[in-house]
């Protein structure tokens, strides 16, 4: 039984090694780097498979063929393995990989030669043990300067990189050579020495290290998978003990019980798989798969996102709290914020906390930021009163929000997966992110509310404009109905038959009807396009259509400061593929701007004008221009004029909200937006849609 141990250990190897290498090539079969690795492990499966085969042989001709397959894979680990650490470490050694094509060619041309291995014969207790021939000695050495090699390149990578990459060579390098050494114990015997190769099964070794550093430090990027096959794994292991182990023990104590043993397993499995899984969860989580996340990285992600969606506090808070919880590895955050009657502290955003709970002003928890505008931790020296506090939000560290040394809510860390503690490290990165978090949410809210006042400008838009185009059929309906009721009453007199009277109600009703419908359409006109429509809903939009639509809203408004209208709209002009609703607003604001921005200049009736025209460009494109011969932006000032808040009118004249939100709805359309001005002529905003034929 102890001979079976050296034949099993090879088998154990080769599966090892076939495992690991489809498992890797699998997973991203493009990477060079996990092509590299895969040539690798099959060479050691060749060896291993043969050596297994080799040593369960019953007669000489069979054992003499299998050593020699197996001394095949023996001649290409050693390029195979050079070849994936040149990949590995990212260094080219095109000269050597050629040299190792030659010498494989030449020793695997002579590996079932007598000058390669001469013959099997009895050695120790192996009945058939290869008998070297002298190109033998010639590929012993190259196997041995080869592994040197390849080994002083990881050596040389490992002293000079740092961070995750220097732990996954440390890793790989102890790896390989652990397997070396043990495959190594298999030439004493070669050359007469009377040691067999007991640590053959340490070539396994270099499986259970390269596997470790795939979990632990993300060799080849199979993180994911790994995790999921361990949890499973483990899940599957565990479950199937409990159910044989009961099943057995209920057989053995009462006669006929399995039936009941199986249905005691059904029971403990129902009510244990759940919070095993996710204890199992916790710990890979804690030992294996707990990322360093790079701070710079964080910051950058965080502020890359908040400066594309800065005026909208739900995603600013959804962004936080999603980056967070990820790149910490958190079991649950909060954040709160200071609600509008500025009486409380309530959940703006959250993961694994009760979004019911609040603070008032006066809770400790609140005083306590308010008082030193400093972070909190768990320590021993905290009042009960605060750690009651923190215990009802699971919170381990409380970050406060401060902006002009105003409490506007602060951030709630809940205990870490790993288990580790929060390091001056980390504390040294979320403090100015939280910095950041803060001023995003207060110019959010400073947006939001500003935003209503810039609404309540635009509805006084559209009241004077539906007060001016309702006038004229409302005094037609007046006057008609005046002029038949003064003639009503001279009927009788007059002797107006009954016929004459009935065509004169009749006529009078009509002209009312037909005002009345055009009061109707006015007021559709003016209602759809006040009328927000639904978040995200495109369609096809005629240019020329909406451009009418929106200069029939501002009539009024145009016709009171005297600008003339100039349009350049080809009957051919494309459609585009947007949602309806935000063209119109943009159009809206463009030329309402216009139109300010013409009555700030001052210009002559037959100087103020607008100017819109439609142009198709390549790439299938079209092109929108409005120009006006207003004041024009001055040149300091056109860095600024797409920032939130910022304005070239007077004050209390504007919002600087209008091109704001111009610039993030044209984006939200997949467009673009540019403007060229000259400082006392005028302005010309261009937007840059994709023609919907392209949808």
């Amino acid at each position: 039984m102890g001979f079976l141990y050296f034949p099993y250990s090879g088998l154990v190897n080769a599966v090892a090694a076939l495992a690991v290498g489809i498992f890797v090539l699998s997973k991203n079969f493009k990477s060079s780097l996990n092509r590299s690795y895969a040539i690798f492990a099959v060479s050691v499966t060749i060896w291993a498979f043969n050596y297994f085969i080799w040593l369960m042989s019953k007669e000489y001709t069979q054992a003499l063929f299998f050593i020699r397959a197996t001394m095949i894979g023996a001649i290409l680990i050693p390029a195979a393995f050079l070849y994936f650490v040149t990949k590995f470490v990212e260094t080219k050694r095109a000269w050597v990989h050629i040299l190792n094509i030659v010498l494989i060619a030449i020793f695997v041309s002579f590996s079932y030669s007598p000058i390669y291995i001469q013959r099997v014969e009895h050695r120790l207790f192996f009945p058939f043990w290869p008998v070297p021939g002298w190109l033998f000695h010639f590929m012993l050495a190259y196997f041995v300067l080869e592994l040197v090699y390849a080994h002083g390149i990881l050596w040389n990578a490992w002293r000079h990189e740092d961070g995750a990459k220097k732990e996954q060579i440390k890793y790989v390098l102890f790896g390989i050579m652990t397997g070396f050494i043990g495959g190594c114990t298999n030439y004493f015997l070669w050359y007469n020495i009377p040691f067999p190769p007991y640590l053959n099964i340490l070539v396994s070794g270099f499986v259970v290290f390269v596997a470790y550093a795939i979990v632990k430090h993300q060799l080849m990027n199979i993180e994911v998978l790994i995790k999921r096959s361990l949890i499973f794994a483990s899940l599957f292991t565990v479950i199937f003990g409990v159910f044989v182990s009961i099943t057995v023990l209920t057989q053995l104590l009462i006669a006929g019980g399995r039936l009941l043993g199986l249905a005691i397993s059904s029971i403990i499995i129902i009510f244990t798989v759940r919070p095993l899984e996710d204890f199992l969860i916790r710990i890979t989580d804690k030992y294996l798969f707990q990322k360093k996340y790079d701070p710079l990285q964080l910051l950058k992600t965080f502020s890359d996102t908040v400066l594309s969606s800065v005026l909208d506090q739900t995603a600013i808070i959804k962004t936080a709290v999603d980056l967070l919880i990820k790149a910490l590895g958190l079991e649950n955050f909060a954040i709160f914020l200071i609600n509008k009657d500025g009486d409380k502290y309530e959940v703006a955003g959250s993961s694994g906390i009760d979004t019911a709970i609040s603070f008032s002003g006066n809770s400790y928890l609140i005083s306590y930021l308010n008082k030193t505008t400093s972070l909190i931790g768990r320590k021993k020296y905290e009042s009960p009163e605060l750690m009651q506090d923190m215990d009802m939000i699971k919170a381990e560290l409380c970050i406060p929000l401060v902006f002009h040394k105003n409490l506007v809510g602060f951030l709630a860390f809940g205990k870490r997966k790993s288990g580790n503690d929060y390091t001056n490290e980390d504390i040294d990165v979320l403090v100015p992110l939280t910095r950041d978090i803060a001023i995003a949410v207060v110019y959010a809210r400073l947006y939001e509310d500003v935003r209503q006042k810039d609404k309540l400008a635009t509805l006084g838009t559209l009241v004077a404009g539906i007060k001016h185009e309702i006038g004229n059929p409302l005094s037609g309906i007046l006057t008609s109905t005046q002029l038949f009721m003064k003639e009503m009453e001279g009927w009788d007199a007059l002797g107006v038959s009954q016929k004459d009277r009935e065509t004169r109600f009749r006529k009078t009703l009509e002209d009312v009807l037909e005002e009345s419908r055009k009061i109707s359409r006015i007021t559709k006109k003016f209602t759809d396009f006040a009328r927000p429509g639904d978040e995200g809903i495109k369609e096809k939009v005629d240019i020329a259509d909406s451009i009418k639509n929106t200069l029939e809203i501002l009539e009024n408004e145009l016709t009171l400061k005297h600008i003339k209208i100039e349009q350049k709209i080809t009957s051919d002009a494309p459609s585009i593929f947007v949602d309806k609703d935000q063209i119109h607003q943009i159009l809206f604001n463009l030329l309402r701007n216009a139109a300010q921005a013409i009555e700030m200049s001052h210009k002559s009736k037959e100087e103020s004008r607008i100017s819109i025209a439609v142009e198709k460009q390549v790439e299938g494109k079209v092109a929108i221009y409005i120009s006006d011969t207003g004041c024009g932006i001055p040149e300091e000032k056109k860095i600024k004029i797409f920032e939130p808040f910022f304005t070239t009118k007077q004050k209390g004249k504007g919002t600087g909200l209008g091109l704001a939100i111009v610039r993030q709805l044209v984006g939200k359309n997949r467009g673009d937006i540019s403007f060229t001005s000259k400082e006392g002529e005028g302005t010309t905003f261009t937007i840059v849609f994709p023609v919907a034929n392209n949808e």
